[in-house]
């Protein structure tokens, strides 16, 4: 016979005092009409697939508290960066200032 063995089972070579699984409690029906139509690798697929989604959601809340702190770390290191040519442009002019000032005083020492 072409029947799957749950068919064979239950349905078709099922003892007379098997009958009445159709009206038998939830948990056990479930388990009959999973083997009948053979819907485990069905769940099995489902459970996995709602795993996947799961670590996939976790994975990208992680991502996106990490991206957060980066954005924030490069935000501070632009911040850092314009003080630093800011300060350095500082140190050129009060350079230029200090050679002035020295060229100054030695020509009023010379006079």
């Amino acid at each position: 016979m072409h029947a799957s063995r749950a068919i064979l089972e239950n349905v078709i070579f099922c003892h007379q005092e098997d009958t009445n699984w159709p009206f038998s409690e939830a948990s056990v029906l479930k388990k009959v009409f999973d083997e009948i139509f053979d819907t485990t690798k069905y769940t099995k697929s489902l459970e996995d697939l709602k795993d996947t989604i799961k670590e996939f959601t976790s994975k990208s809340k992680d991502l996106k508290v990490k991206i957060e702190l980066l954005t924030k770390d490069y935000d501070q290191f632009r911040k850092l960066t314009i003080q630093k040519e800011q300060t350095q442009n500082k140190m050129v002019e009060l350079n230029l200032l200090i050679q002035d000032y020295s060229s100054q005083i030695e020509k009023s020492e010379v006079s």
